[in-house]
């Protein structure tokens, strides 16, 4: 009696993988070809007992490709063998958005970003996502470095970052975290002290620094800065008074 080869095409979290071409040749010069179906399988029957090679000859749409394309594998009469081929699995870049800002018990809050944009190139091409209502958004996509850009900065807010690079690898989660500040006004730092005169101050929150920013008979006021707390650095400041090393932004 005849035997067959079943051939099963997964990624590795096991998951079919639907049109894959494999090929079938004998030692006796006998070929056949045929597509994995929607459960990631195919059946080579009526073959005659010896040794036989599969190969995938073309992978799945939008699989990563496998290092080891062909087996080979001994037929029995009546008999059954299976092969399988796995395919690793696309990386995942995950995006998390929050919006920080000042509420109106004076206090700042992050709450998660809803529909924030942003565009992928690289060599997936070109992809759009969008955060959900968790201020989250998640995509697959094959290993490599992408551009990433903010298609659509919230209004009256400052972005922790616009634009930047993301490097995926198949098998791995990439977790790019982005933050929109809400802008505050300008931030008034004053030294009350002459020597004061001359002296820079930068503002730093978790993710942002401004300045430095110098400061003229003991007093400057900054550009418009995201609301928040932010410390203080203090530069060329003479001995003799220590300034504030904090200051919160309404």
């Amino acid at each position: 009696m005849a035997g067959e080869v079943c051939v099963s095409v997964t990624d590795t979290s096991g998951a079919p993988l639907a049109g894959a071409k494999v090929r079938l040749s004998g030692a006796d010069g006998h070929t056949a070809e045929a597509e994995t179906d929607a459960s990631g399988m195919l059946t080579f029957g009526g073959l005659a007992e010896g040794a036989y090679t599969l190969e995938e000859i073309q992978a799945p749409s939008g699989a990563v490709a496998i290092a080891q394309t062909a087996q080979t594998v001994q037929v029995g009469q009546a008999a059954r063998t299976r092969v399988s081929f796995v395919h690793p699995q696309k990386g995942r870049l995950v995006l998390t958005c929050a919006l920080r800002e000042a509420g109106e018990d004076g206090q700042v809050h992050e709450t998660p970003l809803t529909g924030l944009m942003l565009e992928l190139t690289g060599p997936e091409g070109t992809v759009q996502l969008e955060t959900d209502a968790d201020g989250m958004a998640v995509v697959s996509l094959a290993e490599g470095s992408y551009s990433a850009r903010v298609l659509n900065v919230p209004n009256g807010c400052s972005m922790s970052a616009e634009a930047f690079e993301a490097v995926v690898a198949n098998e791995q989660e990439t977790p790019v975290s982005l933050t929109a500040y809400a802008l505050g006004g300008p931030a008034t730092v004053e030294l009350e002290a002459p020597q004061g005169a001359g002296a820079a101050v930068t503002l730093r929150a978790e993710e942002q620094t401004y300045g430095p920013f110098d400061l003229e008979d003991g007093l400057n006021v900054t550009d418009v800065v995201p609301a928040g707390v932010y410390a203080l650095e203090i530069s060329e400041v003479e001995e003799g008074f220590l300034p504030a090393r904090e200051a919160t932004v309404d």
